[in-house]
């Protein structure tokens, strides 16, 4: 269950630092800031529910405005799914580019996570990181251009986060294999975890298992 609403976060941030110092703000997807009365353009992060997109959004704080101008034009990158690789990152810096050029706010969070995604998925190096640190990458110069192009490029300071970064990995190892050939779960075509007597939820290093009979609890224990 991801923490998506701001009253969660029980200090000022520098959007609420910003707004005290008379600045314009905006944010597409940075996290935790859904409900935030002191982004003036907002499209906050939710979690993976892409039924009712729209007034998921306007719940979270994006006034008319911003889901007319902004999010629906760009609103087929997240209806397509993961039809398209990375489809929410082509959505933010696209919703992004155009809060530059209407809005022209003096301070922009995103959060694009491409390469998080990735590397989650498939580990530190895999032709899939690589894609995704070439989309990253396109679409940073993009962003640039966007700022070139309302002349800001000389009034502008980029500032990059990550929020985590990566394990020197001595030994891994693959706790669903052995549930796999213990025939307790089984595998899709793409080695996606298919329960069977055993739920497996995997999340960074972590497994939480759940037996759904006696039987696969004692041949867990």
């Amino acid at each position: 269950n991801w923490r998506v609403e701001r009253h969660n976060i029980k200090i000022k941030t520098l959007i609420d630092y910003a707004k005290e110092a008379g600045y314009t703000t905006a944010n597409v997807f940075w996290p935790v800031m859904a409900g935030d009365k002191n982004i003036d353009y907002n499209i906050a992060e939710f979690p993976d529910n892409f039924d009712d997109i729209v007034p998921m959004l306007k719940g979270s704080g994006a006034t008319d405005k911003v889901i007319e101008e902004i999010v629906n034009p760009n609103l087929h990158y997240l209806q397509a799914g993961k039809s398209l690789p990375h489809f929410d990152t082509h959505f933010v810096f696209s919703c992004a580019k155009d809060m530059l050029l209407k809005y022209k706010p003096d301070i922009l969070l995103i959060h694009p996570c491409p390469l998080d995604t990735q590397r989650h998925k498939d580990g530190v190096f895999s032709d899939g990181v690589t894609d995704a640190r070439e989309l990253a990458y396109k679409y940073i110069v993009e962003l640039y251009d966007t700022i070139k192009q309302i002349g800001e490029e000389d009034n502008t300071d980029f500032v990059w986060m990550s929020d985590h970064g990566q394990f020197t990995i001595e030994r891994w190892y693959r706790f669903l294999v052995e549930l796999k050939d213990a025939g307790l779960i089984d595998a899709d075509e793409k080695g996606n975890p298919i329960t069977k007597s055993v739920k497996a939820k995997i999340f960074n290093n972590s497994i939480m298992l759940k037996a759904l009979d006696k039987t696969a609890y004692n041949q867990l224990l």
